[in-house]
């Protein structure tokens, strides 16, 4: 079953993100890089839902500000992308 919808893969403001990781791993072979685009993908969503149930519940947060979680994820990411492959 595809859960993207084909109109979101070719979207304009879409481009720069998946040119981005293109060129981030090019030496990933591609289940590698499908492996990382999935964590990734699990990083962003569980640190939203994480964010979001402590706001709902009046609990503290990692970061401040949702920019602060932001950088957060990226930072994470980006170490994620440029990290070795293990043999």
């Amino acid at each position: 079953m595809r859960m993207v919808d084909e109109t979101f893969l070719v979207s304009p403001s879409l481009e720069p993100l998946l040119e981005g990781l293109r060129r981030t791993g090019p030496g990933l072979h591609s289940g590698l890089h499908l492996e990382r685009a999935a964590m990734a993908r699990h990083l962003i969503v569980q640190v939203c839902a994480d964010r979001e149930r402590a706001l709902a519940d009046g609990t503290p947060t990692y970061w401040p500000t949702w920019h602060d979680t932001a950088t957060g994820l990226i930072d994470a990411i980006v170490g994620m992308w440029q990290s070795p492959v293990s043999s």
